[in-house]
């Protein structure tokens, strides 16, 4: 005679409720998984665009420096043949050529500070992403025999590299392409 035989029926439940529960939890650690790799896959292109954004306007901004620069070296050399009247406009070029250099050093310290930002915040970039489209000294840029800021003739890489996305930045001195590495 066998009075309570609801001990096997519960047992089994629990068995059966434990099994449901270990498989609600493994699905619930998959869906997390997937919203961490896209949160940290947008991350990457976010960080990407920052730093695409920055070196773009950069570079037009000192190109156009540039353009401002060779135009008043060149009439600097010109106006030396006007003889009084050339020497005052001259110095006065000299002037504003200096003026404009020292505005694209600062444009340049304040990019390169911009980058350190970027770099220090949760953007994973390679050390090498400091690399600007001219050539550089720690906080002026390197000149041509015309003043202008010179641009850099190799190419280079910049890499942002995370756990569930890589990106591959090339750098050109005509354009800049990046890369899905995974």
């Amino acid at each position: 005679m066998i009075k309570n035989q609801y001990g096997s029926i519960s047992f089994s439940f629990l068995i059966f409720s434990m099994i449901i529960f270990m498989l609600a939890l493994n699905l619930i650690q998959k869906k997390m998984n997937e919203v961490n790799k896209s949160k940290s896959v947008a991350q990457a292109f976010l960080c990407t665009k920052r730093y695409t954004g920055l070196f773009k306007r950069h570079k037009k901004k000192i190109l156009k420096l540039n353009k401002f620069i060779m135009i008043l070296n060149t009439t600097k050399k010109a106006n030396l043949f006007i003889p009084y009247l050339g020497l005052v406009t001259a110095k006065n070029l000299q002037n504003a050529e200096k003026a404009l250099i020292s505005i694209q050093n600062v444009l340049h310290v304040s990019f390169l500070k911009n980058i350190y930002t970027l770099y220090k915040s949760s953007c994973s970039f390679s050390p090498n992403i400091s690399k600007t489209p001219f050539e550089h000294n720690v906080v002026s840029l390197k000149r041509d025999s015309l003043n202008r800021a010179k641009l850099r003739r190799k190419k280079w890489n910049v890499y942002y590299l995370s756990i569930h996305q890589s990106l591959k930045i090339i750098h050109t001195s005509k354009q800049s392409k990046v890369l899905d590495l995974i």
